[in-house]
C-alpha cells in the first residue's frame, strides 16, 4: 500500500507518504492511537525496553504488572509541554 522508497521529508514536521494504491482510510489508519513512529532499526524488544520516546515523556522504568515511571523528554518538539515527572502505579 505504501511506496516506502518514495517517502520524503517536505518540512520540519511534515512527511509526504506516497501510496501505491488509493486508500481513502489511510489518514485514519496511519494516525490511529495504536500506531507509533520509531527509529529505523528498532526491534520490538527495543521498544518494549525503552518505549518510543516521541511524546512529551519518556520511559524511565517499567515493571510489568506493577509500575511504569516516565520522565520529561528533553527532546520533545513542543516547548513547555513536558514539564513534570509522571508516575503511574
Amino acid at each position: 500500500m505504501i511506496n516506502f522508497a518514495g517517502i520524503k521529508k517536505t518540512g520540519r514536521l511534515t512527511v509526504k507518504v506516497p501510496l501505491d494504491i488509493p486508500v481513502a482510510e489511510f489518514p485514519s489508519m496511519f494516525c490511529g492511537w495504536n500506531q507509533g513512529i520509531v527509529k529505523a532499526g528498532m526491534s520490538v524488544k527495543d521498544v518494549s525496553r525503552t518505549g518510543i520516546g516521541t511524546g512529551p515523556f519518556k520511559l524511565k522504568t517499567f515493571t510489568p504488572g506493577s509500575q511504569s515511571v516516565f520522565v520529561r523528554n528533553e527532546h520533545y518538539w513542543q516547548d513547555g509541554k513536558a514539564l513534570r515527572r509522571f508516575d503511574h502505579n
